[in-house]
């Protein structure tokens, strides 16, 4: 679609309604103002007005983010992500909707589809090794210079460009410093809307040169490349992706003891995205199994500190029906805002079922060592796993879509996840209270889901 058509229509106060509400609302995020979205809401259509004018005419101005920062372990420096402040968020939500219409392509698919197209390529292929190569410290070095080149190939209004560019350099500090008198030259703010956007956009010409690689098969899922070959040119190979991501003024892990970059022969298996392929099949890496292994053992330590502090036997089997749902969601997933979230969802491609196996019987044992009642008994990983890959008609029940929730089953869920919840509080609540209420609990059961995969997804 045409940047200036599409920039048009993305810009009414109609749609700009549209993306408050679903995509900002419901939001718990609190960027560098402290303002939290329904103080957006109260003077709506003052906001409304003033994001319309400044986005059409290109002098909106972005509050500088508030830093996160992510553990990636003990070993590694915490990854920084970048949270905007509500009104931000929708003109950041705004700006994403018009480059992905502008560049389709560069909307990034789930991991998982790369996993099954490289899962699919290794049935049939006659290459005999890989090559891995991980992009250092991706988001933080895209060169703006390069980025914005491929951006002006299709975007020329220069109210876009401007704005784009100013959701890119907009600095990211920690929520007790200074207003900064500057802006970044360099890198994408992670944790944005248009970040994943505009990271792939940066990937263009490297994706162009490295899929052209003759006799080789190539794969990208962000900064995680794999490129199926013959043993002989594997060198090659590992030399014209440092030549192909230093066009772009990137680099690459070298090939080094220990580095996320590697060489090797496919016959003796190798690893991506958190997945293990093999001559046997496809499994899962064993540091990814033993996340959410530590995540059900919190799960159930963190019920019997709860159960121990009551007196009440209703407050106990209450509670014990609360932990039930949340072990069940952990184990089957759900979906919920258009996309399937959890363990299992992430790990689809998987063929190993001896390790569905062994998750079930953990749970069991689990299960019986903190004296759970014996007449229940939790969701399987090995009947998830069959309803995620060959789904039926009892999927639905089994892994719960949020999505198509009614009141009755919102007010039935909320029961289940909150053992203070009382009916009468419920009856009480209007329907805008209900849907808000759940949301907020949903959102909270996603983010345990997303936690033990977000490292590659």
């Amino acid at each position: 679609m045409n940047a200036s058509s599409s920039f048009r229509r993305a810009t009414t106060k109609r749609q700009l309604r549209h993306v408050f509400r679903t995509y900002v609302f419901q939001s718990t995020a609190v960027g560098r103002d402290g303002l939290r979205p329904a103080a957006l809401e109260e003077s709506w259509g003052l906001n409304a007005a003033i994001l319309q004018r400044k986005l059409r005419d290109g002098s909106y101005e972005f509050t500088s983010y508030k830093e996160k920062l992510i553990s990636k372990g003990a070993r590694s420096y915490p990854r920084v992500a970048s949270v905007a402040t509500a009104r931000d968020r929708v003109a950041l939500k705004t700006l994403a909707e018009v480059l992905g219409s502008v560049f389709p392509e560069a909307r990034t698919p789930p991991a998982q589809v790369r996993v099954g197209e490289l899962a699919l390529e290794l049935t049939t292929t006659h290459h005999d090794a890989y090559v891995r190569a991980d992009i250092r410290n991706f988001y933080p070095s895209v060169e703006h210079a390069a980025l914005f080149a491929l951006v002006r190939k299709r975007i020329r209004k220069p109210q876009l460009l401007r704005l784009l560019r100013r959701a890119v350099s907009t600095p990211t500090v920690a929520i007790n410093a200074k207003k900064p008198g500057y802006s970044s030259l360099r890198g994408v703010p992670q944790g944005l809307s248009v970040s994943n956007l505009l990271a792939e956009i940066a990937m263009a010409d490297v994706d162009s040169i490295l899929a052209r690689q003759s006799h080789a098969a190539y794969f990208r899922y962000v900064d995680d490349i794999i490129i199926l070959c013959d043993a002989e040119n594997c060198s090659t190979i590992f030399t014209a992706i440092e030549d192909a991501c230093k066009y772009v003024g990137l680099g690459v892990h070298p090939l080094e003891d220990g580095s996320k970059s590697a060489l090797g022969l496919i016959s003796e298996g190798f690893d991506y995205l958190g997945y293990v392929f093999h001559t046997e099949g496809i499994s899962v890496r064993e540091s990814s199994v033993r996340r959410l292994e530590r995540t059900l053992v919190s799960l159930f330590s963190e019920y019997k500190r709860d159960q121990s502090a009551l007196i009440s036997l209703e407050r106990k089997k209450r509670l014990t029906k609360t932990f039930g749902t949340r072990l069940n969601l952990v184990i089957s997933g759900c979906i919920y805002e258009g996309v399937p979230r959890g363990w299992l969802h992430y790990f689809s491609q998987m063929t190993d079922m001896t390790l569905l196996g062994r998750l079930d019987a953990f749970v069991r044992k689990l299960w019986a060592r903190f004296e759970l009642p014996a007449d229940q008994r939790p969701k399987s990983f090995a009947r998830t796993y069959r309803h995620v890959t060959t789904p039926n008609r009892q999927t639905r029940a089994y892994i719960p879509n949020f999505d198509r929730y009614s009141d009755l089953d919102k007010r039935e869920t909320l029961l289940a996840l909150l053992p203070d919840m009382t009916q009468k509080h419920l009856d009480n609540l209007t329907t805008a209270e209900l849907d808000s209420r759940f949301r907020s609990e949903v959102k909270h059961i996603a983010k345990l889901l997303d936690r033990d995969t977000s490292r590659f997804s």
